[in-house]
């Protein structure tokens, strides 16, 4: 194989492989749009199953939204599940704050974020998606396996999305979130303590395959190429 062939081949895989990590790079998952309850937010755990993902951007499900108000979100620092800290207002950091219109129930309103938030790999992040005012956010009441509260409700290839709590905005503020008694489903699992958030979440796998594979040897004359897959650490 001459040099010339062996760069035109080296760069076909190249752009092969930028192609594919550009496909990879964007991401989403939705849960479900089918909404037959709502307060003022929810939360929830997003999962990862192996590799890290970075969290960008979200789409709710709401109804209304009281002027001047925000969809706010949270998550827990430092990752971590929500469990046990749905009442613990020091567990929690605001990510993003945003100004929308609202779609209308059953359809996605996006918050225009760029969040740029690391879920570590396999590992749980507790989120926190609310209105700042108001009760306009609308969620599904699970009544059926895959629906009671932690179960898994959703996956794709990189993430779970679990089923969480609803919650109301009584004493919230962009400071001081409402961590309090108003709770709605708690966190013992059940058919009526499940509250399924309904939306999707946009997100980056943060390694892309062409970052995991490098030339490792060119045999002479040039006639082979070596490859291989690099681990985590070595990439």
């Amino acid at each position: 194989m001459t040099k010339t062939l062996l760069r035109a081949r080296v760069l076909h895989l190249a752009l092969a492989l930028a192609l594919f990590a550009s496909l990879a790079s964007a991401q989403s998952l939705t849960t479900t749009y089918a909404s037959n309850n709502g307060q003022s937010g929810n939360m929830f755990d997003i999962e990862t199953i192996a590799n890290g993902v970075i969290v960008n951007d979200f789409d709710v499900n709401l109804a209304s939204i009281t002027a001047g108000a925000t969809v706010d979100v949270w998550a827990i620092t430092g990752g971590g599940t929500f469990i046990g800290n749905e009442n613990n207002a020091a567990a929690w950091t605001l990510r993003g704050s945003a100004p929308v219109t609202a779609a209308g129930t059953a359809s996605p309103t996006n918050l225009g974020l760029n969040l740029g938030y690391l879920v570590a790999p396999a590992s749980r992040q507790g989120f926190y998606l609310t209105v700042s005012t108001g009760t306009g956010f609308q969620y599904r009441t699970g009544n059926v396996t895959g629906e009671f509260f932690d179960d898994i409700f959703v996956s794709d290839t990189f993430l779970h999305i679990r089923c969480g709590i609803g919650k109301s905005s009584t004493g919230y503020s962009s400071t001081t979130p409402s961590f309090g008694t108003s709770n709605f489903g708690g966190f013992t699992p059940g058919v009526s303590q499940a509250r399924v958030w309904c939306g999707t979440v946009y997100y980056t796998p943060s390694s892309g395959l062409a970052d995991d594979i490098a030339v490792t040897s060119v045999s002479a004359p040039v006639d082979s190429v070596a490859c291989e897959f690099l681990s985590a650490t070595e990439a």
